[in-house]
């Protein structure tokens, strides 16, 4: 929850325009009790070993950012992976909550099923044909051939996330966490932030942005790391970390750039460093929040 809930929280907020609550799925009522009240007296070695803070865990909770569902165990997904079975129907049973199934249970759900036979395909091959490159290409119809390896486009988007400064594995632009129906714009350093055609591209994400355009902001933040005060001690250490700082402010002068374009299409611009980090005290920071 804290490594990938609470982080994503903000945005859904941000995009649904509304209060959102984590709803955590569990089982085991003694642990709901722990964080519901914030006192564990038989576990009080839980903090030092196994890093679990149940005072945070608490206020989290009296925060009204998470509550419980109970969930029965023969339910629990994840009881696949951390429990050992016997019984072969139990296994099956956890096999089909992961979406694991037995070639012959698709079979026999294909064979009750009216949806192959309701399907009516047009008679003129002509129709066809042109039917099939439109399904085919309707994703990619309007992206220009130099943007197609920085977009992840979709059939009607409900809304486009520009992904400023990431890695092409970013978890913000993977399609299981929005469902298909978000176009992601990746800018990357083999695109490089300070160049024109990154400037181009965010104005055509936001022109084709569909009902939302969401910036989201990751720039490096090596530089403002607090074991800078011990790296910078020495002269390499002080010339690299200067070398930091440079990158950072250039690409940060661009940012504001970026981000006035899609303010000006009525967009939401996002920001993220760790909430250690010294670059949150420099002036021109201050200034763009």
């Amino acid at each position: 929850m804290a490594k990938h809930a609470l982080p994503a929280l903000s945005l859904w907020e941000a995009l649904l325009d509304k209060k959102m609550t984590i709803v955590l799925m569990e089982d085991n009522a003694a642990a709901c009790r722990v964080v519901i009240t914030g006192r564990n007296p038989s576990m009080r070695h839980m903090t030092r070993t196994q890093r679990i803070d149940i005072a945070w865990l608490n206020e989290r909770y009296l925060e009204q950012t998470f509550r419980f569902v109970e969930c029965p165990s023969e339910y629990q997904a994840g009881d696949i992976l951390t429990k050992h079975f016997t019984d072969v129907k139990v296994w099956e049973r956890n096999l089909s909550l992961i979406g694991h199934f037995r070639e012959d249970v698709f079979k026999e759900a294909f064979k009750s099923s009216k949806v192959a036979t309701s399907i009516a395909l047009p008679l003129d091959n002509e129709l066809c044909e042109t039917d099939v490159s439109v399904s085919a290409s309707a994703s990619n119809v309007h992206v220009p051939v130099r943007f197609t390896p920085y977009v992840n486009d979709v059939v009607n988007p409900m809304y486009t996330l520009i992904n400023f400064c990431c890695f092409e594995n970013s978890r913000l632009c993977d399609r299981q966490f929005h469902l298909g129906r978000c176009r992601t714009v990746i800018i990357t350093e083999e695109l490089d932030a300070c160049s024109h055609k990154a400037i181009d591209l965010v104005r055509y994400a936001c022109r084709n942005s569909g009902r939302k355009v969401v910036l989201w902001g990751s720039l490096p933040c090596t530089g403002g790391c607090t074991w800078n005060y011990i790296n910078g001690r020495t002269p390499e250490g002080k010339a690299k970390i200067d070398e930091h700082v440079r990158k950072m402010t250039v690409l940060l002068q661009r940012f504001i750039v970026v981000a006035k374009i899609v303010q000006k299409f009525d967009g939401i611009v996002c920001f993220e460093w760790p909430s250690k980090c010294t670059y949150w005290k420099r002036n021109d920071v201050m200034q763009m929040i």
